[in-house]
């Protein structure tokens, strides 16, 4: 933790510091005047967004001029547009739900389920999702099995994605948070959910065919110990900055609105 704070702190400073550490950091000769014109033109969220990838941009090199477009590409812009080119709305902050059910109005609303493709490969890329998808449903803030009367609450799944595809029911559950919280929710409760809604499975037995999912700006080490946990241990950690850059390569339709959308979720998100 002490070593991510450090880095992040070596990545603060204006626009200059901003571009001088990405040529460093980079290993390579980036276009000076267009890297500092892209930097202002996103307002400080190349800190934030691009510097802590920018190790990763050597893959990019080959032959390639290694300025902006660089970090377009590796960010997912589509024809020079990108969420963090939006207009910003700095008088407006989201909450969790409002954050899911954007995501899953502008995504439905996308054609050929691609919306949902991007969603779940954003998620986990690694993941064996069906290749044809008959059916896609995202619901929020799903009701799970009861608590204790005593304290009479229902704990609730922020984001639960149901796909069907060549017979075979597909799956996410998924815990957001926007901030650097403590993550308290009941995680095995949401487990035993997804036994009954996607098995039936054997008591104790994971669904393969399930991820789950905790999404936050930033991975602690508290949470990690959490998620080592036996009956934790089968949750994965997404952090926000590494799901909204997926989110970006894989979309293929795109709309003014939709962009706005999360360049607010990144303004409202913690990092």
């Amino acid at each position: 933790m002490a070593g991510h704070r450090k880095k992040r702190a070596a990545y603060a400073g204006d626009v200059a510091d901003a571009v001088q550490t990405l040529q460093s950091i980079g290993r390579s000769r980036f276009d000076q005047t267009a890297l500092r014109r892209y930097a202002l033109i996103h307002d400080g969220h190349i800190r934030a967004y691009g510097l802590p990838m920018v190790e990763k941009l050597t893959a990019l090199r080959c032959s390639k001029r290694g300025h902006r477009g660089d970090l377009l590409d590796f960010l997912g812009a589509r024809d020079g547009e990108h969420a963090l080119a939006a207009p910003s709305i700095p008088w407006l902050r989201i909450f969790e739900t409002q954050v899911c059910s954007g995501l899953r109005d502008f995504l439905l609303f996308q054609p050929q389920d691609d919306g949902v493709r991007a969603l779940l490969g954003a998620l986990a890329p690694d993941f064996a999702w069906p290749t044809a998808i008959d059916e896609a449903i995202i619901d929020v803030e799903v009701r799970c099995v009861s608590t204790s009367k005593a304290r009479q609450k229902r704990p609730r799944i922020d984001m639960l994605i149901s796909v069907t595809g060549g017979g075979r029911k597909y799956g996410a559950i998924i815990e957001v948070k926007i901030s650097n919280a403590k993550v308290i929710n009941p995680l095995p409760t949401y487990m035993e959910f997804a036994r009954a809604h996607f098995g039936p499975v054997a008591k104790g037995v994971i669904p393969a065919n399930v991820i789950f999912v905790v999404l936050v700006p930033l991975a602690s080490d508290r949470l990690r110990r959490r998620l080592r946990h036996p009956r934790s241990r089968h949750w994965r950690i997404v952090e926000w900055p590494a799901f909204m850059r997926r989110i970006e390569q894989r979309l293929c339709h795109d709309t003014a609105e939709f962009r706005t959308f999360r360049k607010v979720i990144r303004d409202t998100i913690d990092v």
